[in-house]
Parts: structure tokens; sequence; C-alpha cells
């Protein structure tokens, strides 16, 4: 919704870099304590133009890469291998922007995404498998000019989908189909953003984010259902 404030031609580009750091104590094995450290790569960029006097349009491109999870064996206690999990998502936005009134401005935008998540872990027998596959999610928001130098802001992203699949190879050999319905979680918006002089421009902005969401899909084996198991257990 802000962008019919950007001039037609505008482009912006940046780049994250989220760090994390897990550990694992498990009461089962007893004695089982492991540690984990990673780091994603967030690209984003975009652009936007003007199609009519006021109206604007554009596409963005944003996600993360690399994000994963490694626990180590640890023989001495009984687990024999390794742990690894590590997903990414993409998104290529189309959006459209426009101004209801001086001080009220409207946007929406449709995503498609690139999903992909990969699991190695053992369960009586090894399982290594990676599922990929496209998916979509919305997004609407409204802007406020509540002063000449101070901008309220508000979005929703609805809940969408990741239908990734791919295929896993048991110990005979053989291989069997893997599906993921990922289901992509809501996330509500706010924030303003303030003209402190024609140079500098200060924002704030919080995020809420449906996570629990995660805990609805599961991996489905083609051949062995026994071995469904959920993408996340609890989140």
């Amino acid at each position: 919704a802000g962008s019919i404030h950007l001039p037609a031609g505008a482009r912006s580009t940046g780049s994250g870099i989220p760090g994390g750091h897990s550990r694992v104590h498990a009461t089962s094995p007893p004695g089982y304590d492991t540690t984990s450290d990673f780091g994603a790569y967030a690209p984003e960029g975009g652009s936007v133009f003007e199609h009519s006097p006021g109206l604007r349009w554009g596409f963005a491109l944003y996600g993360s890469l690399g994000s994963s999870f490694d626990s180590d064996a640890e023989p001495s206690v009984g687990v024999t291998t390794d742990f690894f999990s590590s997903t990414a998502v993409s998104n290529v936005a189309l959006m459209a922007a426009y101004p209801l009134t001086a001080r009220r401005s409207i946007g929406f935008a449709l995503a498609g995404m690139y999903g992909q998540a990969h699991l190695r872990y053992f369960q009586q027998v090894p399982f290594a498998y990676t599922g990929r596959g496209p998916g979509v999610q919305g997004m609407a928001g409204l802007r406020y000019q509540l002063t000449d130098r101070v901008a309220l802001g508000a979005g929703f992203r609805t809940p969408g989908m990741v239908w990734a699949d791919g295929d896993e190879r048991g110990p005979s050999g053989n291989k069997q189909d893997v599906d993921l319905d990922l289901d992509m979680p809501a996330q509500v918006f706010v924030g303003v953003n303030a003209d402190v002089t024609d140079r500098l421009h200060l924002g704030l902005s919080g995020r809420w984010t449906d996570s629990s969401t995660f805990s609805d899909s599961n991996f489905r084996f083609e051949e062995t259902p026994a071995a469904d198991v959920p993408f996340i257990g609890s989140a």
C-alpha cells in the first residue's frame, strides 16, 4: 500500500543473514546432548511501476535459503546416526496498490512460492528424502497518512500452501513417493514510519505469525504410511 508514494521505476534490494542455535537434551536415551548452529541467506528485492495516475504495480522477490538443523550421532549413548533437516522457501510476488483518499491507500499481492524440505533421520530404519514443489499465498495491506510526516500501516498475509513431493529410498533399495502439503501460516503486520527530517526516515514494525500451522503438515509415505511424520511435531 505504501508503494503509491514511491516514484515509478523505483527499485530496492537487500539481504538478511538469519542465524540460529538449537540444543537437543534428551531423557531417552539418557545422556544424549547435542547442539547445532546454522546461518541462512534471505535475499529480497523488487520494483514498482506506474500503470495510470495513482495506480502502482510491481513485483518482489524474497525468501530464506539454507535454514538447517543438524544433530550429531553419539554412539556412547546409543545414538548411532545423525539427524538433519533443511528447509527453504522462495517467493515471487506480484502486487498492485491504489490510493483510496489523499491519506489512505490499499494494496494487494499474490505470491508464487517454491519450497524445499530435506530430512535425514533414523526410525528403526534410516530415512532420507527431499520434497520440492510450488505454492501460493496472498497478502493485503492498508496505509494511513496520520500527519505530513507520520504514516501507519497494517497488513495481513493469508494462509498458504506449498505442495511438495519427492521420493525416499529404503534399505532394500526400492523407492517410494513422499508427499508434503506444507501449510504456510497466516501473519499480521503493523508498523509506523516517521520522516524525522527530509533525509532521515525511521520505521518500527511488529509481526504476529500463526506458527502452530506448521504442526498440521505431515510427510506421507506411499508404501509405509506407518512411518508418516509431522513436518514439526509441536509448533
